[in-house]
């Protein structure tokens, strides 16, 4: 059997069996099986795994180039062998789904090694194939500039820090959105009071890419790079670039950004307790408890920025990250001269998030699918503002805002996730989501968009 690729038809001169789209596989296959078919004559599982694909697809290569097509098809029939490899995408909460993004475009697919049913052989079953939204690039240390009114990244790595400015990115969608859009304003709220040296616009900064996880339609999938690119290996070069400024006698101020915090601690393991008196850092949105880090942080002799830890309260990742830690978080605060005032604030907020996250489990279990209910209702926000002004409609009202907040955190898009925005209160969020979406009622729909996008 083989498919031509082209949207008036399709060839197929085999019957694969699958023809029941309400067995037990269907439900774990998530399609209609009786759509499967072979991807060709040699991926039917006589040499490796069979590759299936079901037949819907082949309308989406009608726009795409020769030599893409090509590309594309010779890379499926590879799924045979390297399918769930190291050059894979991972479904982190799906042992079976897998990813691979193929010149511009990206397969979705599921291994079954056995089906539990004699109609459906074992094998790969591609479930989607779209254009790739998403880069992925090389670790390491980069120079970003500011020119004619625009951040760009150099596409050269560099091995030292040559800026009073750097930052260690958490999520984004790439290393460019991390490098021009995400970073810069952290650093500048962070940094842009004169006390602190250099000027970030004039020198640029020096960005420490950390290939953050693939967030796509709410699901997270761990990456090539993480995969294949050893986290020593990067922390050996984080750690390499610390004791090169501190040597050079150049001040660094850190910008941490939420998954940046584990690179981090693994870089301050290879340091040898030497000085780094030369840096000072800022957790912002960690996703690592800091509590933990700050021993180390402590005896490298970095110095921790006035406001140490910057998180939205929406941030729920961020929040969750720090559960537990209040008395821990102070006691380690302590440690640190001048941060009494600190201690207390952190760690009172600290044990403030405790009490409201376990506020949000108790709602969203009584509101059954919790955050569900108010962004799959998209008409109640609507009849809530058409239907009155009392007090009660007004806080169901702000509380549904609440709800997309914390469903937008699994979004890479800056215009809508608090993940992003540790500096803004809650009002200055939606007031951003808001300007972003065009409307109050529209930052909903952008939100289920962005994670459940079929």
């Amino acid at each position: 059997m083989r498919i031509q690729f082209n949207k008036d038809e399709i060839v197929s001169t085999s019957n694969n069996g699958l023809t029941s789209a309400s067995s037990p596989f269907a439900l774990l296959l998530g399609r209609d099986p009786a759509n499967y078919i072979p991807l060709d004559t040699d991926t039917t599982g006589a040499s490796g795994r069979a590759v299936y694909i079901d037949q819907t697809f082949v309308y989406r290569f009608g726009d795409a180039q020769t030599n893409q097509t090509t590309l594309i098809l010779s890379r499926l029939k590879q799924l045979r062998a390297k399918a769930g490899g190291a050059t894979e995408f991972s479904n982190k909460h799906n042992a079976f789904e897998h990813k691979s993004i193929i010149g511009n475009a990206f397969v979705k697919y599921k291994i079954f090694p056995s089906t539990g049913d004699p109609n459906y052989g074992p094998g790969v079953y591609i479930t989607d194939l779209e254009v790739a939204k998403y880069s992925d690039g090389q670790p390491g240390l980069y120079h970003t500039e500011f020119s004619r009114g625009f951040w760009r990244l150099s596409d050269k790595k560099t091995k030292t820090i040559s800026t009073h400015h750097a930052a260690i990115n958490g999520l984004c969608k790439s290393i460019d959105e991390a490098a021009t859009s995400i970073m810069p304003s952290l650093l500048d709220k962070a940094y842009g009071h004169k006390k602190w040296k250099g000027d970030l616009k004039n020198e640029g900064y020096t960005l420490c890419f950390n290939p953050p996880s693939l967030y796509d339609k709410g699901t997270e999938w761990r990456t090539p790079r993480q995969k294949s690119f050893s986290q020593s290996l990067a922390a050996q070069k984080l750690s390499k670039a610390f004791l090169d400024a501190q040597e050079k006698n150049k001040d660094v101020q850190w910008v941490i950004h939420g998954d940046g915090a584990y690179l981090l601690d693994k870089a301050l393991n290879l340091t040898g307790g030497r000085s780094l008196n030369k840096h000072t850092i800022i957790f912002l949105s960690p996703t690592k408890n800091i509590a933990s880090i700050l021993p180390k942080v402590r005896k490298s002799n970095i110095n921790l920025h006035d406001d140490v830890m910057k998180i939205h309260d929406d941030d729920i990742k961020s929040l969750r990250a720090q559960l537990g830690s209040p008395l821990a978080l102070r006691s380690e605060l302590l440690k640190f001269p001048g941060m009494e005032d600190q201690a207390d604030l952190l760690g009172k907020q600290r044990f403030d998030n405790t009490l409201r996250m376990g506020g949000y489990i108790k709602a969203a279990a009584s509101l059954g699918s919790g955050i569900g209910a108010f962004l799959l209702s998209p008409a109640a926000p609507t009849l809530l503002t058409l239907a009155g002004i009392g007090a009660g409609a007004y806080a169901t009202w702000e509380s549904a805002k609440t709800w997309r907040n914390i469903a937008a955190n699994k979004s890479t898009n800056p215009g809508i996730n608090p993940h992003m925005h540790p500096y803004k209160n809650r009002d200055e969020m939606n007031l951003h989501a808001k300007k972003y979406a065009g409307g109050q009622l529209k930052t909903f729909a952008v939100v289920l968009k962005e994670l459940f996008r079929r």
